[in-house]
Order: C-alpha cells, then structure tokens, then sequence
C-alpha cells in the first residue's frame, strides 16, 4: 500500500506531459525548460521535464535558495510548473541538473 506522500508522488507523474515535444532525448545546457516539481527534499528539489516526456531532473538548493537562511518551499512546491535552466547533462548516465535561480523573470514569461 502507497503512503499519502507517494500516491501525491504518483498523481503529479501522471499530471506531467508525457509527449514528447522535443526532438532529441535530452535537453542542452543552457536551455530553459518547463518542469513540474514532484520531490522537495533539504539539499534539492526533484523535477519532472515536461517537454522531455517527464525526464527526471534535480534542482541542488544552491540553484533553487537565494541565500542560506531561506527555506527551499519559500520558492517551490510539489506540483507546481515553473521554468528551469539546465545547468548540467550527464547524457551517458541520463542526468539532468537544472536551475531555478539562473532564471530572469523576463524568460520565465516568453517560456510560459
């Protein structure tokens, strides 16, 4: 039997795109993503690439918190969809690192 916080897990996965908008397998460093975060933990938060058909990636806290004293739920909260920039790509392992604080708020509302 699921725990309340895995069935919430479960329904934002189902909630995420699961089309693939993007040509290629995974995105480029750089590039501004649409992502629904599903996980917050105390070192990141764990996101959803919807135009990579749900292509897991991690937000470490540096790239999400403006300062230590900040809480990471202060910016983010499972399942919500906000812009990213992917800020690392291991293709060979399929790892994605993105970054919420490299975001100007003028690409977050041409992305959106």
């Amino acid at each position: 039997m699921m725990s309340k916080r895995e069935e919430k897990v479960d329904d934002i996965k189902k909630n995420v795109l699961t089309v693939r908008v993007a040509r290629k397998e995974l995105p480029d460093i750089g590039e501004l993503v649409i992502g629904t975060v599903y996980r917050i933990l105390e070192h990141g938060a764990y996101v959803l690439l919807d135009e990579y058909g749900g292509l897991e990636a991690y937000a470490p806290i540096n790239e999400v918190v403006q300062s230590w004293f900040h809480d990471i739920k202060d910016y983010l909260r499972p399942g919500q969809k906000t812009v990213f920039r992917v800020i690392r790509v291991d293709a060979r392992r399929k790892l994605v690192d993105v970054s919420f604080r490299k975001v100007r708020e003028e690409e977050k509302k041409k992305k959106s």
